[in-house]
Formats: structure tokens, sequence, C-alpha cells
């Protein structure tokens, strides 16, 4: 069996939407390396596409996808069944993304953390191994 096979038999997989190919493949890597299986988008309309058909138990979401910002990527994800754990990841000054989270959360958003690019991949990994859950909470809850 493979990784990949093994990753998606686990129910954890991770959705990331980011309009820069490196990091998004760097945020994929790590995804990987937890025990995701992860997919990626670097746009909006691809984010809502591959959201459908993937249903993730995790979203890791820039708060600026090329000249737009993060809250119409949010109000798609809240208008979703269930409440998705949501990671937020910026390039930008700290009390931008700290007023993201705040909205988000205002509008009933289940934001788990925020991280910078530049600086935050171990904790990064470590908010998503907090939100990993064992093959069997799949089965079982």
């Amino acid at each position: 069996m493979s990784a990949e096979q093994w990753q998606a038999d686990t129910g954890n997989r991770v959705l990331a939407l980011d309009d820069s190919r490196e990091v998004l493949a760097l945020v994929m890597h790590v995804a990987r390396k937890v025990g995701y299986l992860a997919r990626g988008a670097h746009t909006v309309e691809e984010f809502t596409r591959v959201y459908a058909e993937f249903k993730p138990t995790l979203v890791l979401l820039d708060i600026v996808i090329g000249e737009d910002d993060a809250m119409p990527v949010l109000d798609f994800i809240g208008a979703q069944p269930g409440n998705v754990p949501i990671i937020l990841m910026s390039g930008h000054d700290g009390r931008i993304m700290g007023s993201v989270q705040v909205l988000a959360q205002a509008r009933g958003l289940n934001v788990v953390g925020a991280v910078h690019k530049q600086t935050g991949f171990d904790k990064f990994e470590r908010l998503m191994l907090k939100q990993y859950r064992s093959p069997q909470a799949h089965q079982y809850g």
C-alpha cells in the first residue's frame, strides 16, 4: 500500500489555498509529513471546486489571494455543512491576520490558529497535529 493510500485511509484531508506555488508546495509537504492527504488550490475558484469534491477535514487559508482577501472564501466555508477547522496563513503584518481571525470567529467559523508564513512552519505543523484524528475516530465517531 502506498503512503498516499494510507493517508487517504486516515480520513484526515487538508485543503490549502495560497497563490504562491512555492508556499503551497511547502505547506502540502508539511501536511503529508504529518499524515494528511493534501490538496492545494491557487485560486478561489479552484478552492471552491476542490472543496466540494475533496471534503476537507482541515483548511489552510492564505488571507490574501492575489488581489483578493480571504473573506469570500471564509463565507463559502461558513455556508458548507460541518464546522471544518481553519488555520489562517499570511506573510503580512500580524495585526491584519488578527483582524481576519476575529472577523471569521465572529461569523461562527472554527479558526484554530494563525501562522506567519516566514516564521511559523513549526507552529503550523503543531496546529495540524492538534487537529489530526486517528483513523478509529473517523470510523466510530
